[in-house]
């Protein structure tokens, strides 16, 4: 039997880091993968210092095929922490070259089986932001110019439209713990 593969999506500070970690300690059989500038491997350390919509698309690519889809064909569930969405939605993604690496990318990447999106007013979004420790560039751009989160909302609203599944989480509402409940039972009716 197939694995399932679900996608953790939203803008930074959104809580989908949050909530893909508590959903990984929480069912059994399932590989947590972190995406977009992994500490973890080569080519995710490679992003972080020289980050671009291609080089975190080819991290994906090589996540994917060094071991996301043994674990897939083996049956596991992949809770995945930022997908191809994500990449997708940041601004220079529209330029044409990075549409076309991602419509290539595409050919071999599955579409999630669900994706959870993650999401919060931009005040909140804001105050997490600033709460957040360590220096990150592109953090400091979002505090100082918030319409680009308004920008990426749309854009993951447009691509979002085209999952299979997907599910709106507003993480003001609700508390960690219900919102695990939530994505599970959603999970375990995926067929």
């Amino acid at each position: 039997m197939r694995g399932r593969l679900i996608a953790f999506e939203g803008v930074d500070a959104s809580g989908k880091t949050t909530l893909a970690k508590s959903v990984c300690q929480t069912i059994e059989s399932t590989v947590c993968v972190k995406g977009q500038g992994n500490k973890e491997t080569v080519v995710g350390r490679f992003a972080r210092r020289h980050p671009s919509t291609f080089v975190f698309l080819f991290e994906l690519l090589v996540m994917y095929l060094t071991f996301v889809r043994s674990a897939l064909k083996n049956g596991k569930t992949i809770i995945h922490d930022r997908y191809y969405y994500s990449i997708m939605a940041f601004p220079t993604a529209l330029r044409w070259y990075n549409q076309l690496f991602f419509k290539l990318f595409q050919i071999v990447l599955p579409k999630p089986d669900l994706v959870v999106y993650t999401f919060a007013d931009t005040d909140e979004i804001i105050r997490r932001l600033k709460a957040l420790s360590g220096d990150n560039r592109f953090h400091e751009m979002l505090i100082n110019d918030p319409w680009i989160l308004d920008y990426e909302r749309e854009i993951f609203m447009k691509m979002l439209s085209n999952a299979k599944r997907v599910m709106f989480f507003d993480t003001t509402k609700r508390s960690v713990k219900q919102l695990t409940e939530a994505v599970i039972v959603a999970i375990k009716d995926l067929k």
